[in-house]
């Protein structure tokens, strides 16, 4: 379901609701995990998210390519109490909210970037408001990756390496959106090459034919892959963002890049 609100298109996630209430978790657990869905509905004003019909349980939305779930959804699908996702709301600035949270209608709803808030949050401020973990945890993820090459390569060296395979992705997959991020580190020892950590989103279907695609990337031609290539799909709870980001301190924005493909963000 989208509605048009301030001119802008939201897609609306919405389940169903049922008389058991352990049922209406579980079908919006299912609705929030496939945001894809063929009813598509046009409302013309924010008023009528209170007059949708009753029948119809409105459980999340996406806005600006970001995913948002309704703040009890959310609370039991990340065991946060209500309490302390709306303490945690207090802590971000106002010009900055809707990384973290949107209020359409009476109802409120929070990105899993609120996962990442806590006192320091904002103690340190990037050009991304607030910190990469933040940012990137507003997004919807496929894969996180760690691709580490046979051979030494300095930063720049494997940025190149990075955007070539960036290339290959847009040409590959050049009619749908992709989202990618990176971060390049050597583990502190400088006499040691670069690997890379990334987290990587395709809008296509085939998520395991984006898989085998980059593996087959980083095999090369040779008889010895010339990277070792690990995939697995993303899941925001195991933190992979802030490992990403670990050594982020040592080489600044130099080793991170936020690149995307027929998306304005």
């Amino acid at each position: 379901m989208a509605i048009t609100f301030l001119g802008l298109t939201i897609t609306i996630i919405y389940s169903n609701r049922v008389n058991n209430k352990k049922n209406i978790y579980k079908k919006c657990i299912v609705v929030l995990m496939n945001i894809k869905t063929n009813l598509q509905l046009n409302y013309g004003y924010e008023s009528d998210m209170n007059n949708i019909d009753h029948n119809i349980v409105v459980t999340g939305l996406t806005y600006y390519h970001r995913t948002y779930s309704e703040l009890s959804v959310f609370s039991k699908l990340h065991n946060k109490s209500v309490q302390t996702l709306r303490r945690l709301k207090e802590l971000v600035p106002g010009n900055r909210c809707s990384q973290y949270y949107l209020r359409m209608g009476n109802k409120l709803f929070v990105s899993d970037a609120m996962l990442q808030l806590n006192d320091q949050a904002f103690s340190h401020l990037s050009d991304v408001g607030g910190n990469w973990a933040v940012f990137l945890a507003g997004f919807e993820w496929d894969f996180f990756g760690t691709i580490r090459y046979r051979s030494k390569y300095s930063l720049l060296s494997a940025k190149e390496k990075a955007h070539k395979y960036f290339k290959k992705l847009k040409i590959k997959y050049k009619r749908e959106q992709i989202r990618l991020f990176y971060a390049l580190e050597n583990g502190g020892d400088v006499n040691e090459g670069f690997h890379m950590h990334f987290v990587l989103w395709v809008s296509t279907d085939d998520k395991g034919g984006v898989k085998r695609f980059t593996e087959s990337h980083y095999r090369g031609n040779g008889e010895q892959p010339y990277a070792n290539t690990h995939m697995v799909k993303y899941d925001p709870t195991k933190g992979g963002i802030a490992y990403m980001l670990k050594e982020l301190h040592q080489h600044d924005n130099d080793s991170v890049d936020f690149l995307t493909h027929n998306l304005d963000i």
